[in-house]
């Protein structure tokens, strides 16, 4: 849990974000694409997965729009600044107190010197604590919000999609029919507009899956990482 002074990073950007897909409509547009034939070896894992994907992808993207990242760097910078202000403050008071503190000469005003010279001393870990977590969040919100752009987020979108599609739930099915489907989870997310879907959408998928695989790769050399793709639903469903 991060202290409430950490404020609103990127997590909680997407967090509170919004997709405004529905379950009903998606599976519905799904399985309309997909067609009678791929539309039965759907169960309700399937297409609860392929919703959670999209559902997050989404979210993402409306977090992309609703960030203001000139601001929101302009506003860490300034934190940065104020904190580093607020620790020299402190040094400087603490410094004073301890000296009065040590003056015998004035043995009532020592005593109150030391009396609260004890209390900064505690505030002092305290606020340690608190930055040090304050930095971390947002060193954290800055490695993604660096990764959050729409290009980028569809790569992941469709490197998720495959990886689901074509190596856990249908590894044995043909690339074309793996394709149809993620091409109708496209359609049913609003991936496309009306004009492409009129398209044949299907020809755009092997070039979009080998982008995306591309990225991925690109991503696992420059950070050592590799991504965690979602394997099945977010939350239990009845199946």
């Amino acid at each position: 849990m991060w202290p409430n002074s950490a404020g609103k990073g990127t997590s909680e950007y997407i967090e509170r974000a919004s997709s405004k897909l529905d379950r009903g409509l998606f599976e519905k547009e799904l399985r309309a694409f997909a067609g009678e034939q791929w539309g039965s070896k759907l169960d309700a894992t399937h297409v609860q997965v392929l919703f959670d994907i999209s559902d997050e992808h989404l979210r993402q993207v409306d977090a992309v729009y609703s960030i203001k990242r000139a601001k929101l760097l302009q506003d860490w910078n300034h934190r940065g600044r104020l904190t580093a202000t607020t620790n020299s403050k402190l040094a400087a008071l603490r410094k004073v107190l301890k000296k009065s503190a040590e003056n015998q000469h004035w043995p009532i005003t020592a005593l109150f010197a030391e009396s609260v010279h004890g209390r900064l001393v505690l505030l002092q870990k305290e606020l340690d604590h608190e930055i040090a977590q304050i930095k971390q969040h947002q060193q954290a919100s800055k490695t993604m919000l660096e990764a959050l752009s729409l290009k980028t987020l569809r790569h992941d979108y469709i490197a998720e999609l495959h990886n689901y599609v074509a190596h856990v739930a249908f590894p044995s099915c043909p690339k074309k029919e793996q394709n149809t489907l993620i091409a109708g989870t496209m359609c049913a997310a609003k991936e496309y507009t009306s004009i492409e879907q009129a398209e044949d959408v299907l020809e755009r998928i092997p070039m979009a899956v080998s982008r995306a695989g591309k990225h991925i790769d690109k991503e696992i050399r420059s950070c050592g990482e590799f991504p965690v793709f979602r394997t099945r639903p977010k939350k239990d469903i009845d199946l």
